[in-house]
């Protein structure tokens, strides 16, 4: 199971549909259209840029 399956089947349970998800994967640029498609509240790419993480963090907060 991918993270796309995780986050799939995350936002089809009636208990977790609501929690904020942030995707820190390793994907393509072509498949970010896709982890938008699959309702995550916001993506970073690898290598991890610390700042980007925070300032997800905060936009998912807000």
């Amino acid at each position: 199971m991918d993270g796309f399956e995780v986050v799939r089947r995350i936002r089809q349970s009636t208990k977790f549909k609501f929690i904020p998800i942030l995707l820190v994967t390793g994907i393509a640029e072509d498949d970010a259209q896709k982890a938008l498609d699959i309702k995550i509240d916001g993506f970073i790419q690898k290598p991890i840029d610390c700042d980007a993480v925070i300032a997800q963090v905060r936009a998912i907060l807000d």
